[in-house]
C-alpha cells in the first residue's frame, strides 16, 4: 500500500477524533494539588474561565448566532413571522431559536450547495446543475419541514387530549372547586403539551 495514502487516512481519522473530542463538552476542572498536600482554588482568571467552558459553547454557538442574525437580517419578515408562529406551535423546542431555524438552514443549504458545486465541477452536465439547485432547495426546506412536523405533532397531541381535559375540568368544577383550582388540578393530572 501506499504509505502516503495510509498516513492521510490516518491524519484525517485523528483530525475526526479531536474535533469530536473538542466539541462534545466542557470537561471537569481539578483543582491543583498543593505541594504541602491540601486542595488549591482553581486560579480565577478569565482564560482559565473562558477555557473551563467547552469548545462548544466557546466557538460553535457564538457561530451559530452570528450566521442566524445574518440570515435573519435577509429574511423577509413575513417568513420570519410564520417561523416564529411555527416555533410557538411546536411548543418552543429546547434550544430551537429563530436565529438557530435560519442558522440551521444556511448551513445545511450551503452544505449541501457544496457538495453539489463540487459535483457540478468534476461532471458537468445539466442534470448536475438541476441537482445543485434541487439540493440547495432541500437543504433550505428541510428545517422548515422538520419544524412544521413537530408542530403537527404537538397540535395532534393536544387535540387528542384536550375532550379528557375539558371532562376532567367539568367535574372538579361541579365537585366544588372554583375554576383556578380547578384548571391547576387538571393540569397536573394531564400529561402532555396541553397540561
Amino acid at each position: 500500500m501506499n504509505a502516503t495514502l495510509v498516513l492521510g487516512a490516518a491524519a484525517v481519522a485523528s483530525s475526526l477524533v479531536i474535533l469530536w473530542w473538542a466539541l462534545s463538552g466542557p470537561r471537569p476542572v481539578r483543582a491543583p494539588l498543593d505541594l504541602a498536600g491540601g486542595v488549591q482554588p482553581p486560579v480565577d482568571d478569565l482564560r482559565a474561565m473562558a477555557l473551563q467552558r467547552g469548545a462548544r459553547e466557546r466557538a460553535v454557538e457564538p457561530l451559530l448566532e452570528r450566521i442566524g442574525r445574518f440570515a435573519q437580517r435577509y429574511t423577509p419578515h413575513g417568513r420570519i413571522t410564520g417561523l416564529e408562529r411555527r416555533l410557538l406551535l411546536a411548543g418552543t423546542p429546547t434550544g430551537w431559536t429563530v436565529e438557530r431555524v435560519l442558522a440551521a438552514k444556511a448551513l445545511v443549504a450551503g452544505g449541501l450547495g457544496a457538495l453539489a458545486v463540487l459535483r457540478l465541477v468534476v461532471a458537468p452536465s445539466p442534470l448536475a446543475l438541476v441537482l445543485t439547485v434541487a439540493l440547495v432547495a432541500l437543504g433550505w426546506f428541510a428545517p422548515d419541514l422538520i419544524l412544521r412536523h413537530k408542530a403537527d405533532q404537538r397540535q395532534e397531541q393536544v387535540k387528542r387530549t384536550l375532550a379528557d381535559a375539558i371532562d376532567q375540568l367539568t367535574v372538579t368544577v361541579q365537585a366544588g372547586l372554583g375554576l383556578d383550582a380547578a384548571m391547576a388540578r387538571v393540569a397536573a393530572r394531564t400529561s402532555g403539551p396541553l397540561g
